[in-house]
């Protein structure tokens, strides 16, 4: 075929999937909404990973800011304020909505959100079916849902970024249009001040705009007028966040404490050597989340070199296919590289998320090399049906997964499935079935590479939205008895435990009352034992230190000796104390008691 020829058909390829690109066709909604009901049908099976572990803490951190943003005295020093976007979305959903369904209005619209955008932009490289399986991947991507907790920022940077992805490549397919521009580069910069690890995919947007401008013109854009309308978005959406938050008492320069931050840990790795452990350890291993970049890597590597080594010329999508590979495999070697470093981007799990994004570049590439699936009619309704139940099989059958469970003692099991779907599309991913085998082992794959897979499967043990109720309404009660979050101290003994509820078995059986205090203790109020969560008995020091000046003390328990016993320490020391009758906090099976303590001299 003549390359005149080919070129033709490229072009009336694109007009004719004109209608793909436009959100509002009945087609793309129709996929978008299958493709958004995926995590709404995982969180009726198990609604557990839509909410905070109360053993956790930086989560609860912002799930405080969503309830205090407006008191300037609520952690404005610390360097989580500067993550505005999410503490605004949290601010305005857990300020309208009760905290059960706050939790699942954040979780359900931001996975449907980045699933749709990164539908829109693989949609416009490589076609409606292959963006459909690397979306509907993303939708069911464990590993990708509430990343670090379900009030950790990971929840809102991802879909921004998939946001700011998709305005990427409309911008360059669309021409040179200023507003596109500056919206691009606002919509990075909230990714950015959401979680500034984001920073480091910034060269795989440059990369896309720049080649698919000049696959679509015929020529490298102008780098100068894009690059600066780009900037002033950012800039401009920078300073209006920083207003916003200058006008309710707290900084303008809001970024510099994470910026200071970041800056000091790459500067000085040694500062995270508490938490990074190093490749001589062995740890990654066992460490199964990494299987599924590891079998992206092997998706993303085939994809190159099918088309580098075939003839013939690529073609259009070829080539779109090719720059989303190169993406993923960029993202990977440079987390590689800073876990290298010595930074902690890959041994804890929730670091290495922002490469979950270009990882679904590698999915929709491997799709669109190998897989020959239906666009339109009664077959391609069908198949998408079935890729939707694949997805969600592993979790909806579970004793399947927990056979394969038994075996999983090392990321290289997960990573093999990503390499059976990489089989399975080159033997027969011209046929439908050769398609759903590639998605039925991504969908295994996915399972085996998160290791608490458990939090998706069907339980009798469901009561992460109880003690969020509990926590929510604990930080309000304690919010309204007049005393600054700073003079507001949180206590509860490890050994003392109480009831999970009926369903709830071995290690869930109880509730931990020193847990659950630490976790309202994280929503902006202070720890007696500065934060050893572990600790058994308050250090005399401790006690001598709290005595100074005027403090509330909530203690979390169900006995009142142990709140006797406390002012007693402090009344030995000279101080008057008075305890007042422990207030309620009920949710389902849950019942927790909090007493006051009045500390003053």
């Amino acid at each position: 075929m003549s390359i005149s020829l080919r070129d033709g058909l490229e072009r009336r390829r694109w007009n004719n999937f004109t209608w793909s690109r436009n959100l509002s066709h009945p087609k793309v909604i129709f996929d978008v909404a299958l493709i958004c009901s995926i995590p709404l049908f995982q969180a009726l099976i198990n609604s557990s990973w839509m909410f905070n572990s109360y053993d956790w803490l930086d989560p609860w951190y912002y799930h405080g800011y969503g309830l205090s943003y407006l008191w300037p005295d609520f952690h404005n020093d610390y360097y989580k304020a500067a993550r505005l976007p999410w503490i605004w979305l949290e601010f305005l959903v857990r300020n309208f909505f009760s905290p059960t369904a706050a939790s699942w209005l954040l979780q359900i619209s931001l996975l449907a959100a980045g699933s749709s955008f990164l539908y829109a932009a693989f949609s416009r490289l490589v076609g409606r079916s292959s963006a459909f399986i690397a979306a509907a991947f993303f939708a069911s991507n464990y590993f990708a849902h509430a990343s670090g907790g379900a009030d950790y920022q990971n929840t809102l940077a991802g879909p921004l970024f998939a946001m700011s992805w998709w305005m990427t490549i409309r911008s360059a397919q669309d021409g040179y249009r200023p507003l596109g521009l500056f919206l691009t580069g606002a919509a990075f910069a909230a990714t950015v001040h959401t979680n500034i690890v984001f920073v480091n995919l910034a060269p795989i947007l440059i990369a896309q705009y720049v080649f698919c401008y000049r696959e679509r013109f015929g020529r490298i854009p102008s780098i100068l007028p894009t690059a600066m309308l780009a900037l002033f978005g950012a800039i401009a959406l920078t300073a209006f966040m920083g207003l916003v938050n200058w006008l309710v008492g707290r900084d303008f320069f809001f970024f510099m404490k994470i910026f200071n931050l970041a800056s000091s840990f790459v500067k000085d790795s040694s500062q995270q050597k508490a938490w990074w452990n190093p490749w001589t350890t062995g740890w990654y291993w066992t460490a199964v989340h990494l299987g599924q970049f590891t079998g992206g890597m092997i998706l993303a590597v085939a994809v190159y070199a099918c088309v580098a080594l075939r003839k013939s010329e690529a073609t259009t999508k070829e080539r779109n296919a090719v720059v989303l590979a190169i993406g993923f495999l960029y993202a990977w070697i440079l987390w590689l590289c800073w876990q290298t470093a010595g930074q902690t981007a890959l041994d804890w799990g929730y670091f290495a998320y922002p490469i979950v994004l270009p990882l679904n570049g590698a999915i929709a590439a491997s799709a669109a090399i190998w897989l020959r699936l239906p666009e339109v009619g009664t077959k391609a309704v069908l198949w998408k049906l079935a890729t939707l139940a694949l997805f969600i099989a592993p979790i909806l059958i579970p004793q399947p997964l927990l056979a394969l469970w038994k075996h999983n003692t090392t990321f290289l099991f997960s990573a093999a499935f990503f390499a059976l779907a990489l089989g399975a599309a080159i033997l027969a991913g011209r046929r439908i079935l050769g398609g759903l085998v590639f998605v039925a082992a991504l969908s295994y794959g996915l399972a085996l590479s998160y290791p608490w897979i458990n939090i998706f499967m069907p339980s009798s043990c469901q009561i992460g939205h109880h003690i969020t109720t509990i926590v929510d309404n604990s930080h309000r009660y304690l919010r309204q008895r007049g005393y600054t979050f700073s003079s507001v101290f949180l206590w509860g003994d490890m050994n003392e435990d109480i009831p999970a509820g009926a369903g709830c078995v071995g290690t869930q059986s109880v509730v931990k009352l020193k847990y659950m205090a630490s976790a309202i203790r994280a929503t902006g109020f202070s720890f007696l034992a500065d934060g050893v969560m572990d600790q058994v008995d308050i250090p005399a020091e401790r006690i001598a230190a709290v005595a100074e000046g005027k403090h509330l003390i909530g203690y979390v328990t169900n006995d009142r000796s142990r709140v006797e016993k406390l002012a007693a320490a402090f009344q030995a020391l000279g101080r008057r104390t008075s305890i007042i009758d422990p207030k309620d906090f009920e949710s389902g099976p849950i019942r927790v008691q909090i007493y006051l303590l009045q500390i003053s001299t």
